[in-house]
């Protein structure tokens, strides 16, 4: 879609502002491969309720495409990408079960699962940008030449 509208109206945005609607990872990586930056809030559901350990808590390395858990043990993926555009981090049930931390990680099941969208990315980015001035002006729909102009 974004790209239809750049050749159809011969535009070069640099920043699109929209509301939650078009917070999925595959929109915000989508507008960033087309050298958009997305003004575009990005909720953060991965606080958990009951008092566990929630995904901020682990520590997500690139280059090696694994988590550490708090205890310092690593969480990896089969690469098997489910319906839900989430890759699942799996902890070892070895490493869990005798594990000094589970009642705080998994108390419920014999290893800790730990979900990434495989556009995190994208969603990282979109999280860093909404942290800056231009991302408060484009939220204010003050000033909207910036969507064309810079």
């Amino acid at each position: 879609m974004v790209e239809r509208v750049i050749r159809r109206f011969e535009l070069e945005p640099k920043r699109f502002a929209a509301d939650t609607a078009y917070r999925s990872g595959k929109t915000l990586q989508a507008l960033l491969d087309c050298n958009i930056d997305p003004h575009v809030p990005v909720w953060d559901r991965s606080k958990r309720k009951d008092g566990t350990f929630s995904r901020s808590d682990f520590i997500y390395d690139k280059d090696a495409d694994q988590y550490t858990c708090p205890a310092g043990k690593f969480l990896r993926s089969s690469g098997n990408v489910h319906s839900d555009d989430t890759l699942r981090y799996l902890g070892r049930t070895k490493d869990c079960r005798p594990c000094p931390l589970k009642e705080h990680c998994c108390s419920n099941t014999p290893q800790r699962k730990v979900p990434r969208d495989i556009n995190e990315d994208a969603r990282d980015y979109a999280r860093a940008l909404a942290k800056t001035k231009e991302f408060k002006v484009m939220r204010a729909g003050q000033n909207l030449k910036l969507l064309i102009e810079d």
